[in-house]
């Protein structure tokens, strides 16, 4: 759970752009089902940039290639 961040401009443009629902995108940050890191203080929930203080919401993607990215749990 990331309950303080920073919403980068660059973020909010992809937001609208993408038409994905502040909401949305608040409540992945809130409780995300799976988050894994893709580099040094570095992790994919949105993608969110952890090791800055408070932590950065970078971009905002819709993918219908989800699988791509989840971690099946055994």
């Amino acid at each position: 759970m990331i309950d303080a961040y920073v919403v980068t401009s660059h973020a909010e443009r992809q937001m609208v752009r993408r038409n994905l629902d502040i909401d949305l995108v608040y409540g992945i940050l809130a409780a995300p089902e799976q988050w894994f890191e893709v580099g040094p203080g570095r992790v994919v929930l949105l993608l969110v940039d952890i090791e800055r203080r408070p932590p950065e919401v970078i971009t905002v993607y819709r993918s219908s290639k989800i699988w791509k990215y989840w971690k099946h749990m055994p």
